[in-house]
């Protein structure tokens, strides 16, 4: 399991390694994770939090669903992830809100899984 996808299992540690202060400090924001790439090369991102599609909209998770960006490729099976696509014209350069965790899990399975 990939380190991204356990955080989003079981939420964002209270740390400065995943939070970012704004302006005098008043305002603190969670900081984006990284890229997910798989064995075979695709890649998409998973982020989750206050600002994000993603379920429940708060910072420190877990979540049941996240907001995936810009995969390097089309999500298959695509009917499953059509209802999610902000964009069905251009599924690489869009963005899919909402879409349930166990549906990104399945995805990056079904390339090899998290390399």
């Amino acid at each position: 399991m990939s380190d991204v996808l356990n955080l989003l299992r079981h939420g964002r540690p209270d740390d400065e390694a995943h939070y970012r202060t704004f302006g005098d400090g008043t305002y603190r924001y969670a900081i984006g994770l990284p890229r997910i790439v798989c064995e075979d090369g695709f890649s998409l991102s998973v982020q989750a939090g206050e600002l994000l599609y993603c379920s429940p909209r708060i910072d420190a998770g877990p979540w049941s669903a996240v907001e995936v960006g810009y995969p390097s490729a089309r999500p298959e099976p695509w009917a499953e992830w059509l209802e999610y696509c902000e964009d069905p014209d251009r599924p690489t350069n869009t963005v899919y809100g909402y879409v349930p965790l166990t549906l990104v899990e399945a995805l990056i399975e079904s390339h090899g899984g998290p390399s």
